[in-house]
């Protein structure tokens, strides 16, 4: 592990609930089509994608993608 200080910035949160691959890939794909091109802003860096701590190999549950952006 490493640490990587992120400075402030404004993000945008999706949540998820349901399969994580699948349901997270569509909130990117979602993001970049829908949501973005209307929002009058621009995406930035970084993303972060929010998942549970479980025991096991959980393919569903609660999750977060959170999205830095900025102005246009």
């Amino acid at each position: 592990m490493f640490e990587f200080e992120i400075p402030a910035t404004t993000w945008v949160v999706f949540e998820n609930d349901g399969c994580f691959k699948e349901n997270v890939q569509s909130i990117f794909r979602r993001f970049y089509t829908e949501w973005l091109p209307f929002s009058g802003m621009n995406s930035s860096f970084p993303d972060i994608e929010v998942y549970p701590v479980l025991e096991g190999k959980q393919l569903k549950g609660h999750s977060e993608v959170w999205i830095a952006i900025k102005k246009t």
